[in-house]
């Protein structure tokens, strides 16, 4: 006698087994339907657990605030809708099973409702600052106005990389176009400002050297070097430009003290010549006003006339008053002489010291 499949019990609600089933299959083993519902009930159940669990963005909770990758959670939800529809289920479990299906599907709904608003309004908020950037761009003109148009540009950067400010892809790939756009312009600009800057220093710079070493006067070209080396300091390009325009304009300072050195060396042999000549000249005064005073006394003790004796006695206070006076200036030359020999001697010590032994 053939095998025959027996059904105890084989009333069927909506497609699906209320009470266990046994069939008999020839060739196969024995199959409990209830027991593969109840295991669908568990797999479901899991499946409900890892959706409101697995879809979270980084850092939340699934308590508060709920944050879900929207995309990911809904195509996870449609493959659990399928799965009830088409999976056997144990008629008491299926309303909850589905209950709760629906009910995440509305919760994270709302989120999106909710995430939209949002989005909208965070997007209508980049879009104020793009266009404040792009004006900020536009007008700057040098490095404070520069420098506050690269701060605006890394806020900018921060809500789009680094803080969880909302936007939805469309809203977010336009935005960001148009942030790249801005940034390279920024860069093409700022580029543009410091290239004509360098280029700027570069021609001060060498006409500083050339200043410094073919000048009249060592003194103005240093004068010149200062106000170059001030104007560098302000000058809107990078540290790695700034530096060798720095070193020509050192070398030029060098150039323009050593000739200062020489010019000055110069003017103190000049001067210490002159000074010695000052006290040659004025000593020879000496001896000849004291010869005359010789003279002039050997007249007083003869001279018999009141107005003749009176005339020679002021003859010799004046005399006297002049040789008093060169006598004083000689002193005064040879401190000088002396200070300027000194002030020789420490310069040629310093010069020695600089260009080292040999």
């Amino acid at each position: 006698m053939s095998r025959r499949m027996v059904a105890d019990g084989n009333r069927r609600t909506g497609g699906h087994t209320d009470r266990a089933v046994r069939v008999f299959l020839p060739g196969y083993p024995y199959v409990d339907t209830a027991q593969q519902a109840r295991n669908n009930a568990d797999r479901i159940k899991k499946e409900l657990t890892s959706l409101r669990r697995d879809h979270l963005l980084e850092g939340s909770t699934p308590i508060s605030p709920h944050r879900y990758k929207l995309g990911d959670f809904f195509a996870h939800w449609v493959r659990i809708e399928r799965m009830l529809k088409n999976l056997q289920l144990p008629e008491e479990e299926r309303k909850p099973l589905e209950q709760e299906h629906q009910s995440l599907y509305e919760e994270v709904n709302s989120i999106k409702e909710r995430f939209g608003a949002a989005t909208s309004k965070n997007s209508k908020e980049l879009e104020g600052m793009l266009n404040a950037l792009h004006i900020m761009i536009q007008n700057a003109n040098d490095e404070r106005s520069m420098h506050e148009a690269a701060e605006e540009k890394d806020r900018i950067f921060a809500l789009f990389k680094n803080k969880p400010y909302r936007l939805n892809y469309t809203d977010r790939e336009r935005h960001w176009a148009i942030f790249e756009t801005l940034r390279g312009k920024l860069d093409e600009k700022r580029d543009a400002m410091q290239s004509d800057n360098v280029s700027e220093a570069e021609k001060v710079a060498a006409a500083c050297m050339d200043e410094a070493s073919n000048g009249r006067d060592p003194y103005n070209a240093l004068q010149k070097i200062q106000e170059a080396q001030q104007s560098l300091t302000d000058s809107y390009m990078s540290a790695e430009q700034r530096r060798p325009i720095r070193d020509k304009l050192n070398l030029a300072w060098k150039e323009a003290m050593a000739r200062t050195e020489r010019t000055w060396r110069e003017k103190m042999k000049k001067d210490i010549e002159r000074w010695k000549e000052n006290i040659k000249s004025s000593e020879e005064s000496i001896r000849s006003i004291q010869a005359s005073l010789d003279r002039m006394k050997e007249q007083k003790g003869n001279a018999q006339d009141g107005r003749v004796a009176e005339q020679l006695r002021r003859y010799n206070l004046e005399a006297e008053q002049k040789i008093d006076a060169r006598q004083h200036s000689i002193g005064r030359w040879k401190n000088m002489i002396k200070d300027a020999e000194a002030k020789l001697e420490k310069l040629n010590t310093v010069t020695m010291e600089r260009s080292g032994p040999g």
